[in-house]
C-alpha cells in the first residue's frame, strides 16, 4: 500500500487549491490501487517556530507536545508521496504553509524525506505562481524528495481541461514509477545540492548533523541517485 501525505496551506476548506488536491488524489487512486491518504490543513492551533534551535541539535521540538505537529511530521516521514499545496500570496506560500515549513526546516539538513516522491500544487490568479513553485521545489530538493512533479494553476489563464490533462499525465508517470516501468527522476540541481551539502558535512567539525550523515551513510554515497538505489530501493 502506498501512503500519500498532503499538507494544504489554504485556510478555506473549499478552496481552488483543495479542489485540485481532490482531483489529483482521485486520479491517482484510479491508477494506483490501495492508496492511503493523510491530509492536513494547518490551523490556528499550530504554534509558530520559536527559533530555539533544539531541532538542529537533534533534540525534540518543545512545541511538538503542544500541538499536532509531531503526528503530522510522523505521517510525512512514513509516506511514499509527499504533496505540498498552497495558494500564492504575493509571490510566496501562504502563512499557514510557511508555518509548517518553518517547523520542519531542520529536516532539510538531514534529507529526512530522501527517496520519496514530491508533488507541488500551487494556485494563484497570475503573478507569483512561478516564484512560489521555485521556493517549494528548492525546499523539496533539500528534503531529498525526487520525481518532483509540479501542478500550477493560474486562474487568469489556465483552463480546467489543461489542469485535468496535467494531473492525468503526472499520475500516470507516478504509477509507472511505482510499477517499475519508469526510472527514478533526479534533476542535476538535486544532485548538485546533495554533493555540496555532503562536502560541507565532510569538512565541518563534529556536530549532530554530521553524525547523522555518517550514521545514515550519506557521506559515503557517490551521488543522491546511488544512495537511493543502494539503500532505499527495497523500502
Amino acid at each position: 500500500m502506498k501512503k500519500v501525505f498532503v499538507v494544504n496551506g489554504s485556510s478555506n476548506s473549499d478552496s481552488v487549491t483543495q479542489r485540485i488536491i481532490n482531483n489529483f488524489l482521485m486520479d491517482l487512486k484510479g491508477k494506483i490501487k490501495g492508496i492511503r491518504v493523510s491530509s492536513y490543513r494547518i490551523n490556528n492551533k499550530m504554534n509558530f517556530c520559536q527559533g530555539c534551535g533544539l531541532c538542529f541539535q537533534g533534540k525534540r521540538c518543545s512545541l511538538d507536545r503542544k500541538d499536532e505537529m509531531r503526528d503530522i511530521k510522523n505521517e510525512m516521514l512514513e509516506s511514499d508521496i509527499v504533496i505540498f499545496a498552497t495558494p500564492t500570496y504575493f509571490k510566496c506560500v501562504s502563512a499557514q504553509m510557511k508555518l509548517f515549513l518553518d517547523r520542519i526546516t531542520y529536516m532539510s539538513h538531514l534529507y529526512s524525506c530522501i527517496g520519496k516522491t514530491g508533488i507541488i500544487i500551487v494556485t494563484g490568479s497570475y503573478n507569483g505562481v512561478e516564484e512560489t513553485v521555485q521556493y517549494l521545489a528548492d525546499f523539496m530538493i533539500r528534503l531529498g524528495l525526487v520525481n518532483i512533479k509540479i501542478i500550477k494553476y493560474k486562474r487568469m489563464s489556465d483552463t480546467y481541461e489543461y489542469i485535468k490533462n496535467n494531473i492525468d499525465k503526472i499520475c500516470k508517470e507516478i504509477s509507472e514509477y511505482y510499477s517499475g516501468k519508469r526510472k527514478i527522476n533526479i534533476s542535476k540541481e538535486s544532485e548538485n545540492i546533495f554533493y555540496n551539502t555532503q562536502l560541507y558535512y565532510k569538512i565541518i567539525p563534529d556536530c549532530f548533523e554530521k553524525r547523522y550523515w555518517e550514521k545514515s551513510k550519506l557521506l559515503e554515497a557517490d551521488s543522491l541517485e546511488s544512495y537511493i538505489v543502494t539503500y532505499l530501493t527495497d523500502k
